[in-house]
């Protein structure tokens, strides 16, 4: 080999030397597993999703009615209205028990789909399914007690469609008697009130 030849293969060719094979193994398995750890953080990751969305789709499917029962809601109210003027007013007609007969049905079905109606007439005011619109004090029974339902709540499948609408008992004012007026205070003494005198 020439001189020049010699002196290039001395230096080397500007390629780094080729590492062990054990280095190469353990670069490659630290490499394997940064992918494989990758792998199980992405297919966790889709199943979360997976099951966020089917549980989205579920609780659609169980609420997809709301707005049907928001809808039918308003007619069964006038059907009370007019079924509690009718008894004010004595009227037995068969129009009457017309009224309370597709009423009963309207509830039977929204019974059958989940509705619940909120009547709570001598319960504890609950806020999160009533809605307080007058306050009555009275000792006849304990304070925040549901009185009078003006408006019945619902609720679809647990979640409230509208709160009642309630009158609530309160402790009456106590009414102390009025306090007696002191006798009358000494006049004042003004000297030139005194002098005119």
């Amino acid at each position: 080999m020439s001189k020049s030849k010699e002196t290039v293969a001395e230096q080397g060719d500007g390629i780094a030397p080729s590492p062990a094979p054990d280095a190469i193994e353990h670069e490659l398995a630290e490499e394997l597993a940064h992918w494989k750890d990758l792998a199980k953080r992405a297919q966790a990751e889709f199943e979360n999703t997976r099951k966020r969305l089917e549980a989205r789709r579920l609780e659609e499917v169980k609420y997809a009615g709301a707005c049907m029962v928001e809808a039918i809601i308003p007619a069964i109210d006038d059907i009370d209205y007019a079924l509690a003027h009718a008894a004010e007013t004595g009227d037995d007609s068969e129009m009457v028990q017309g009224l309370a007969a597709i009423r009963l049905k309207l509830l039977d079905g929204l019974e059958s789909q989940g509705v619940e109606v909120i009547d709570p007439v001598g319960q504890p005011f609950d806020a999160e399914f009533a809605q307080a619109i007058c306050a009555v004090p009275t000792d006849e029974v304990e304070a925040d007690t549901v009185m009078q339902v003006v408006q019945k709540g619902y609720c679809l499948a647990g979640k409230l469609i509208r709160p009642a609408a309630v009158t609530v008992s309160t402790t009456p004012a106590i009414t102390e008697p009025p306090a007696t007026e002191p006798d009358a205070a000494p006049a004042a003494t003004d000297p030139a009130a005194q002098a005119a005198e």
